[in-house]
């Protein structure tokens, strides 16, 4: 019986680490092809919701330029392209995404406020669906428009680049004019994410400026865009039509890339058994499991850091980005270290328990004779003090394995001993039994022998495990 149950764990234990380090190994696959594969992050890109985000978040960024107001003449064009572009379908997330957004961040002057967009007054169709709000506002969210522009340049055509920098600057310019000092400038912003981002010519760009600073944008627009492709200057194109289908294997793959379901339950599945094994209170062994107990608050750190169920694309929403691939990085070596920690806990834990089950199950019962020196209460328990200790000389405490009358669980216990983290050689057998609980009964019993010359004598029982490793087990009293 012995050995089926340690052939079946073994299995399920060998099942297990296959499962996890092949999910590992999947892991790594996916970030390499969405890290180094132009094709596939271009394929990504063909989710309506990814795409038209992206581009929500690109119009949003342009809200911290200054001068640094809440800039509502802005929103009111974002909300238009959402409106007029984007499938009703996914505006609940794009706007959640806006929230998320134009949220305020801390004004050490003016205190705090609450948001100022009001999706549902917008899916209702409402006109006014932010809060227009009196006092002072900070959009605090940290963009990484850049990058985003990147990936924009890297799958849109030219002439959908040039469409794209020119809504950018619609928004720039909502209000009748492009600033153009400082760091913070909106000049200065279109240029990072029209030339750097968009790979717009500097001579296209700067002549784009011009046109919107001398208010012949629509004359731009009409010579440059106006068309088939594009519809009429006061109606916005929706550019994704022509990138439409989304590669959904690639994306549902990546989407559940790590997130370490198994690695958790293996954590826990491995710490119970190690609490089992360290209940068990078998003397040495005890003292011997025990030692792995350093290991849980490191794994419970490491599976924790490695939780990522939306790592893709900031959000979950946006287009994927080198920062993105960056911050995976770590998450991919968290996870791998993760994977290696919990299946050697695991191991631990699944021998340790085995250990502990298997020197319990094949133990012999041994009886050692004490007199009894004298007894004394420590409410609320009762104890006999031994004249002499009951030490590891009392015992034959080597293993027992030739002993063995079954062939096939003496070959299984070989096995597990040696395939054990745990040198059981190295084991000190010391029992230094000096005392010994009693029950109240018995106590009145005993002292009814003192001050009295005679001797009361106590047998006391102890267990003697396979691997010989023996405790205490309970006391009879002899007459």
């Amino acid at each position: 019986m012995f050995i089926y149950l340690l052939s079946f764990s073994l299995v399920a234990f060998l099942l297990y680490a296959g499962y996890v380090f092949s999910r590992v190994s999947r892991d790594i696959s996916l970030y390499r092809i969405v890290s180094k594969n132009a094709e596939a992050r271009a394929l990504l890109a063909k989710d309506p919701l990814r795409f038209h985000t992206s581009i929500v978040y690109l119009m949003a960024s342009l809200l911290k330029t200054a001068p640094r107001d809440k800039q509502f003449d802005k929103l009111e064009f974002i909300g238009r392209y959402i409106r007029e572009v984007c499938p009703k379908e996914i505006w609940n997330d794009v706007l959640s995404e806006l929230e998320t957004l134009t949220a305020n961040t801390y004004c050490e002057k003016y205190g705090t406020e609450g948001g100022v967009v009001n999706k549902w007054a917008f899916i209702k169709g409402k006109d006014d669906w932010f809060f227009r709000l009196n006092k002072p506002y900070c959009y605090g969210h940290r963009f990484n428009s850049v990058e985003i522009a990147e990936e924009f340049g890297a799958i849109l055509s030219e002439d959908d680049r040039t469409y794209l920098a020119y809504l950018l600057f619609r928004v720039a310019n909502a209000d009748g004019v492009i600033t153009g000092r400082g760091k913070f400038s909106e000049k200065n912003l279109l240029h990072n994410l029209c030339v750097k981002g968009l790979k717009m010519e500097e001579a296209v760009f700067y002549n784009l400026l011009n046109e919107f600073a001398t208010g012949r944008a629509e004359e731009w627009y009409n010579q440059h865009l106006k068309g088939e492709k594009y519809p009429a200057y006061d109606r916005l194109a929706d550019i994704y039509q022509k990138y439409n289908g989304s590669f959904f294997v690639v994306e549902n793959g990546i989407r559940t890339i790590l997130c370490p379901f198994s690695l958790i339950v293996g954590f826990l599945f491995s710490f119970v058994l190690s609490s089992l094994s360290c209940c068990l209170e078998v003397n040495q062994m005890y003292r011997l499991v025990s030692k792995g107990v350093f290991l849980i608050p490191v794994l419970i750190f490491v599976c924790l850091s490695v939780i990522r169920v939306d790592w893709i694309g900031q959000s979950g929403r946006l287009l994927r980005t080198k920062k993105d691939d960056r911050s995976l990085q770590k998450d991919i070596v968290a996870e791998v270290l993760a994977a290696f920690g919990v299946v050697a806990f695991l191991y631990y834990g699944l021998t340790s328990f085995m250990l502990v089950a298997a020197n319990i199950a094949f133990a012999d019962e041994y009886k050692v004779v004490r007199h009894v020196n004298r007894v004394f209460q420590s409410q609320p328990k009762y104890y006999a003090v031994l004249d002499e200790k009951v030490t590891a000389e009392d015992f034959h405490l080597e293993g027992r394995e030739k002993s063995l009358e079954n062939s096939v669980d003496a070959f299984g216990l070989m096995v597990l001993r040696k395939i054990s983290w745990h040198n059981l050689d190295k084991i000190e057998n010391t029992i230094p039994v000096a005392k010994v609980e009693v029950s109240a009964q018995d106590y009145s019993e005993l002292e009814g022998h003192f001050p009295v010359s005679h001797e009361a004598k106590i047998v006391l029982k102890f267990k003697v495990g396979y691997y010989g490793i023996a405790w205490y087990d309970t006391y009879q009293l002899l007459e």
